[in-house]
């Protein structure tokens, strides 16, 4: 039994009955109008918890990360960060040994650097970019699912 909430007519009375692959429905809703209530509560709640991740990103860390708020990966994936932009290494003489770097190298390292922090820059904002995006559309297809499914229950 199903019980309203949030302003939303839920169905009173729900028997689904698997026989034989079929679904039996009570004579106060249809099943088409239960499933959508049910689609359209997960697709709101995603959106939510998007849209709180998006807040939570923008307000707590300095910089908004470089990954996704809503990652479907049975791995954590690395964002790249700001550190990872140092592209000093060691430079060697011909015969082996260290040596300071000449200034057209430390010109190079340096073009690297801003060319990698810029990368960085532009994947945060299209990161945010992404995520209000992903947000917007969770919500936004789970509102459409409410509305349908006022179309539904008077069918």
């Amino acid at each position: 039994m199903l019980y309203p909430s949030s302003g939303f007519a839920f169905c009173t009375r729900l028997t689904l009955q698997l026989n034989y692959m079929s679904i039996k429905t009570g004579s106060s809703c249809n099943t088409a109008s239960a499933l959508a209530t049910v689609l359209g509560s997960a697709l709101v709640l995603v959106g939510l918890y998007a849209s709180l991740r998006i807040g939570v990103n923008m307000v707590v860390f300095e910089r908004y990360p470089t990954t996704g708020v809503l990652q479907i990966a049975s791995f954590p994936i690395y964002g790249q960060r700001e550190e990872d932009c140092d592209y000093s290494a060691p430079h060697y003489s011909y015969d082996g040994k260290p040596r300071d770097a000449t200034e057209a190298e430390m010109k190079i390292e340096e073009i690297q650097m801003e060319g990698c922090l810029s990368a960085i820059k532009e994947t945060r904002r299209v990161a945010l970019i992404q995520d209000i995006g992903t947000a917007s559309f969770f919500l936004f297809m789970g509102i459409g699912m409410f509305i349908t499914k006022r179309f539904l229950a008077h069918a």
